[in-house]
């Protein structure tokens, strides 16, 4: 399959693993000069030495955190100021949930660190490399979500509209039957007359 991106600049954050490292490989065979962005650097360095050797392109790894928004910046300046074309792709893959469970079964802390990283990731990624682009009028962009959103295990959004809220207070309600049946007590709260 030709996607016509033989010699594009590609970036590809999470592409020391699983999805972004198919992208990486599918990048690279295509003909583009892949850097592979991870966390990783193990992972990161495997896969883009592997992409090179197997497609004879130019693949690259830097080690980043996509959290990290100051050094994630500076290195997106590093990396368009390095290629005179500037970057003509740009994959965000980084993201993961940490652990599964409703709103109210997951620690606050772990839904923190999955805000920081696949909310605030995303965007970091976002305003450090997208600019140059923009600037140039010219590039693609493809930001790839979580699969959690069949079954979400962090639910942010949604706690911020109307529906969010109320199936939060349907958890919280369903919580409270499981709670009051373990003590041999089964009523309906109230709660769930009041969001109906």
């Amino acid at each position: 399959m030709d996607l016509g991106l033989a010699g594009n600049v590609a970036v590809v954050t999470g592409g020391g693993s699983n999805i972004g490292r198919s992208v990486v490989r599918t990048l690279a065979e295509e003909g583009a000069d892949v850097v592979v962005i991870d966390v990783d650097a193990r992972a990161g360095e495997s896969v883009a030495e592997a992409a090179a050797s197997d497609f004879g392109t130019h693949c690259s790894f830097v080690e980043l955190d996509v959290t990290a928004r100051s050094d994630i910046i500076r290195a997106a300046r590093q990396l368009v100021e390095q290629r005179e074309r500037g970057l003509d792709v740009l994959v965000h893959v980084a993201g993961r949930p940490r652990g599964n469970g409703t709103f109210f079964e997951r620690d606050p802390d772990v839904q923190e660190a999955d805000i920081q990283l696949n909310l605030i990731g995303a965007m970091n990624v976002a305003w450090a490399f997208m600019p140059s682009m923009i600037e140039r009028r010219s590039g693609r962009v493809v930001m790839i979500a979580s699969d959690t959103a069949r079954r979400p295990a962090l639910d942010l959004p949604s706690l911020l509209d109307r529906e969010g809220r109320r199936r939060r207070t349907r958890e919280a309600a369903d919580a409270g039957d499981r709670v009051g049946e373990r003590h041999g007590e089964r009523r309906e709260p109230d709660v769930r007359r009041a969001i109906r």
